[in-house]
């Protein structure tokens, strides 16, 4: 993304679909013609700008981003502990998301694993097709340095009818902190992970065969500050 202010560069950033929104603040006196232009790769991401405000001389907006992290100001007034999706959506997901992310909002929007409903959860699968041979598939939250750990029940779903063994990771911004090879015959497991305060938290799926990807959920999944939630297993 480029602003250009008569003319002149003024702000220029490359973005991925897995930076977090910032906010940005720009010098633009005795500007004439303001101009916000982006250039993407093909099948690329869309972007979005909101709350573009234009203030008079000697009068600033007050940043909310550096050291505090997010600008979602909701991360600091949730509880201790609370449900992850629920109360923090993720902000990017290579997934069908209305298929595979559940959010808890509806009694009606579910899935089933070993004969029981949930409302919310994570399925991570994707299947390989013509253009695209790229199975993996994940979903990131913007926790914003809130919480130390997070909690939740792993299992197969296998809708898909795939058996086969696959990875799953989180990540805690750029650290690996859980990493299991998943096996679609084992019963669910829980698991407590540090997090370490991080800023992103990263579920994601590691598909181990070319074609087919077996379906694995997250549910019962709770962030939570120190100390660590005395259930499931480090």
């Amino acid at each position: 993304m480029t602003v250009r202010a008569d003319g002149k560069i003024i702000y220029e950033e490359e973005f991925s679909n897995q930076d977090i929104a910032e906010q940005v603040v720009l010098d633009v006196a005795g500007c004439s013609m303001l101009a916000i232009e982006t250039e993407q790769e093909e099948n690329s991401m869309k972007m979005g700008l909101v709350e573009i405000k234009a203030y008079p001389e000697g009068l600033q907006p007050q940043l909310v981003t550096g050291e505090e992290g997010t600008i979602d100001p909701r991360l600091k007034q949730l509880p201790d502990v609370c449900k992850l999706i629920s109360n923090i959506k993720p902000f990017t997901s290579e997934s069908a998301t209305s298929k595979q992310i559940y959010d808890g909002s509806s009694d009606f929007l579910t899935f089933s694993m070993g004969g029981v409903k949930f409302n919310e959860g994570i399925i991570l699968y994707k299947t390989a097709n013509f253009l695209d041979g790229n199975v993996s598939s994940y979903a990131v939250f913007d926790v914003g340095r809130e919480f130390d750990y997070v909690s939740f029940t792993l299992g197969y779903i296998g809708k898909s009818g795939a058996m086969t063994d696959d990875i799953i990771y989180v990540y805690a911004d750029d650290e690996v902190v859980f990493e299991a090879r998943m096996i679609p015959t084992e019963p669910n497991m829980q698991f407590t992970v540090p997090i370490n305060g991080c800023e992103q938290l990263l579920f994601w799926l590691s598909n181990t065969n070319e074609a087919w990807s077996a379906e694995y959920l997250f549910y019962d999944i709770v962030v939570s500050k120190d100390p660590a939630p005395a259930t499931g297993q480090l």
